[in-house]
């Protein structure tokens, strides 16, 4: 969505006047770092950020892919957090709103927005019977999945709903989670990629000790897209996967997750082939000391293709690892990323390395200013979907 520099100057000084106003009108809740109105908590928050991007296209420059072009941008980003707990704060839904407003320098005409809000809800009832509600809405215009880097304008929605019984049973648990995604993009070249998909899956923890679970787990999924063409590898799909795994909690600040398991994808199309492949997932998350703090993840999956001509779907194996430590004020923080992706029914495959560095000042409880830095090198077979990115930006921002 294209804006200009005056709305953007509106939606700023709307926001900013609002929260003062709020924070006014309650000082003490807003001295101790957030604010209620009575049992509503609320928390604005607000950043502004200049970046220097050298390819904002995020092309190889090679190709058909188009020319790079680098540039400096100015983005504003208000946004706004509401928590309400009730029934004894047992119970509680939250709403979560931000939006990107970017200015370009010397290429206004790619002036853009994005939208992300996120709702909510839990609900705690006797003998542990528990449901999470969440949904998730996206109006962007930014990278489209991980297949390309290139962007594009789209709107997504993921919606989940999970029943937990943990208590129902002496040793095991069981948790019953059904997710809805639906995606849609706005160029009219690419509604051939529109698609809704539904996933049920039932995991079983059974509690090996009391820090310690193992688990099966089993999924079922479904995919429907909008618009089937003939000559085009995308369609309608099924899925069946199980998993099995285990999980840990060593200490109150040292987590864990590893799942191994088998995908079998059947698609309706008898011209593209379906996909039968080792899955996996892990996860750790642990404090390696009061002030440092480390987070490894890994995982192997399958995806649809929505840009390869002629593949229906890839095989995405990579991981990423990111260690932050606090001084004080001061929380620098390391990262890296590494993922390669193989095409079915093509011959095309995707090396990606990201590696990036963050350093975070707190001002006050509620103000910051921030440096970061990231370098994404991408490599594919087909010319048209490499890149190189190096972005660096200075950002300051306040949250309650």
């Amino acid at each position: 969505m294209k804006i200009t520099k005056k709305s953007m100057r509106f939606v700023s000084i709307l926001f900013i006047t609002v929260t003062v106003c709020i924070a006014v009108f309650n000082i003490h809740a807003f001295s101790q770092g957030n604010i209620k109105l009575g049992p509503l908590h609320l928390a604005p928050k607000f950043t502004e950020r200049i970046e220097s991007d050298d390819n904002i296209y995020q092309v190889s420059g090679k190709g058909t892919s188009g020319d790079k072009n680098s540039d400096i941008i100015n983005t504003y980003t208000p946004g706004l957090g509401l928590m309400l707990p009730f029934g004894g704060e047992q119970h509680a839904v939250a709403l979560d709103w931000r939006s990107d407003f970017k200015n370009y320098r010397d290429n206004a005409d790619q002036n853009q927005q994005n939208h992300y809000f996120t709702a909510m809800g839990k609900l705690s009832l006797p003998k542990g019977f528990g449901v999470e509600l969440l949904d998730n809405y996206e109006d962007t215009w930014e990278t489209a999945g991980s297949e390309t880097d290139q962007l594009h304008a789209r709107k997504t929605n993921t919606g989940a709903i999970k029943v937990s019984l943990p208590d129902y049973f002496r040793r095991f648990d069981v948790d019953f989670t059904y997710k809805n995604y639906d995606q849609e993009y706005d160029e009219f070249a690419l509604r051939r990629a529109n698609r809704n998909e539904h996933n049920f899956t039932v995991k079983v923890p059974f509690k090996l000790t009391p820090k310690i679970n193992i688990f099966p787990e089993y999924t079922y999924g479904f995919n429907h897209i909008d618009f089937e063409r003939l000559d085009d590898g995308l369609s309608d799909s099924h899925w069946n996967e199980i998993f099995g795994g285990v999980e840990w909690e060593a200490t109150a600040k040292t987590t864990g997750i590893m799942k191994f398991g088998y995908t079998n994808r059947d698609f309706e199309k008898s011209t593209v082939s379906d996909v039968k492949t080792f899955s996996m997932l892990m996860g750790i998350d642990a404090d390696l000391s009061s002030r440092t703090k480390l987070l490894i993840n890994a995982e192997r999956s399958t995806q649809v293709s929505e840009f390869t001509s002629g593949s229906n779907a890839f095989v995405r194996t990579g991981g990423n690892a990111r260690i932050s430590h606090q001084i004080k004020k001061v929380n620098a923080a390391m990262y890296g990323v590494y993922s390669k992706s193989v095409f079915r029914d093509s011959k095309r495959k995707d090396d990606d390395y990201t590696l990036g560095a963050d350093l975070t000042y707190n001002l006050k409880k509620w103000s910051f200013i921030d440096l970061k830095y990231s370098y994404k090198d991408k490599h594919s077979n087909f010319e048209d979907q490499s890149d190189r990115i190096n972005k660096a930006s200075i950002g300051i921002g306040v949250k309650f």
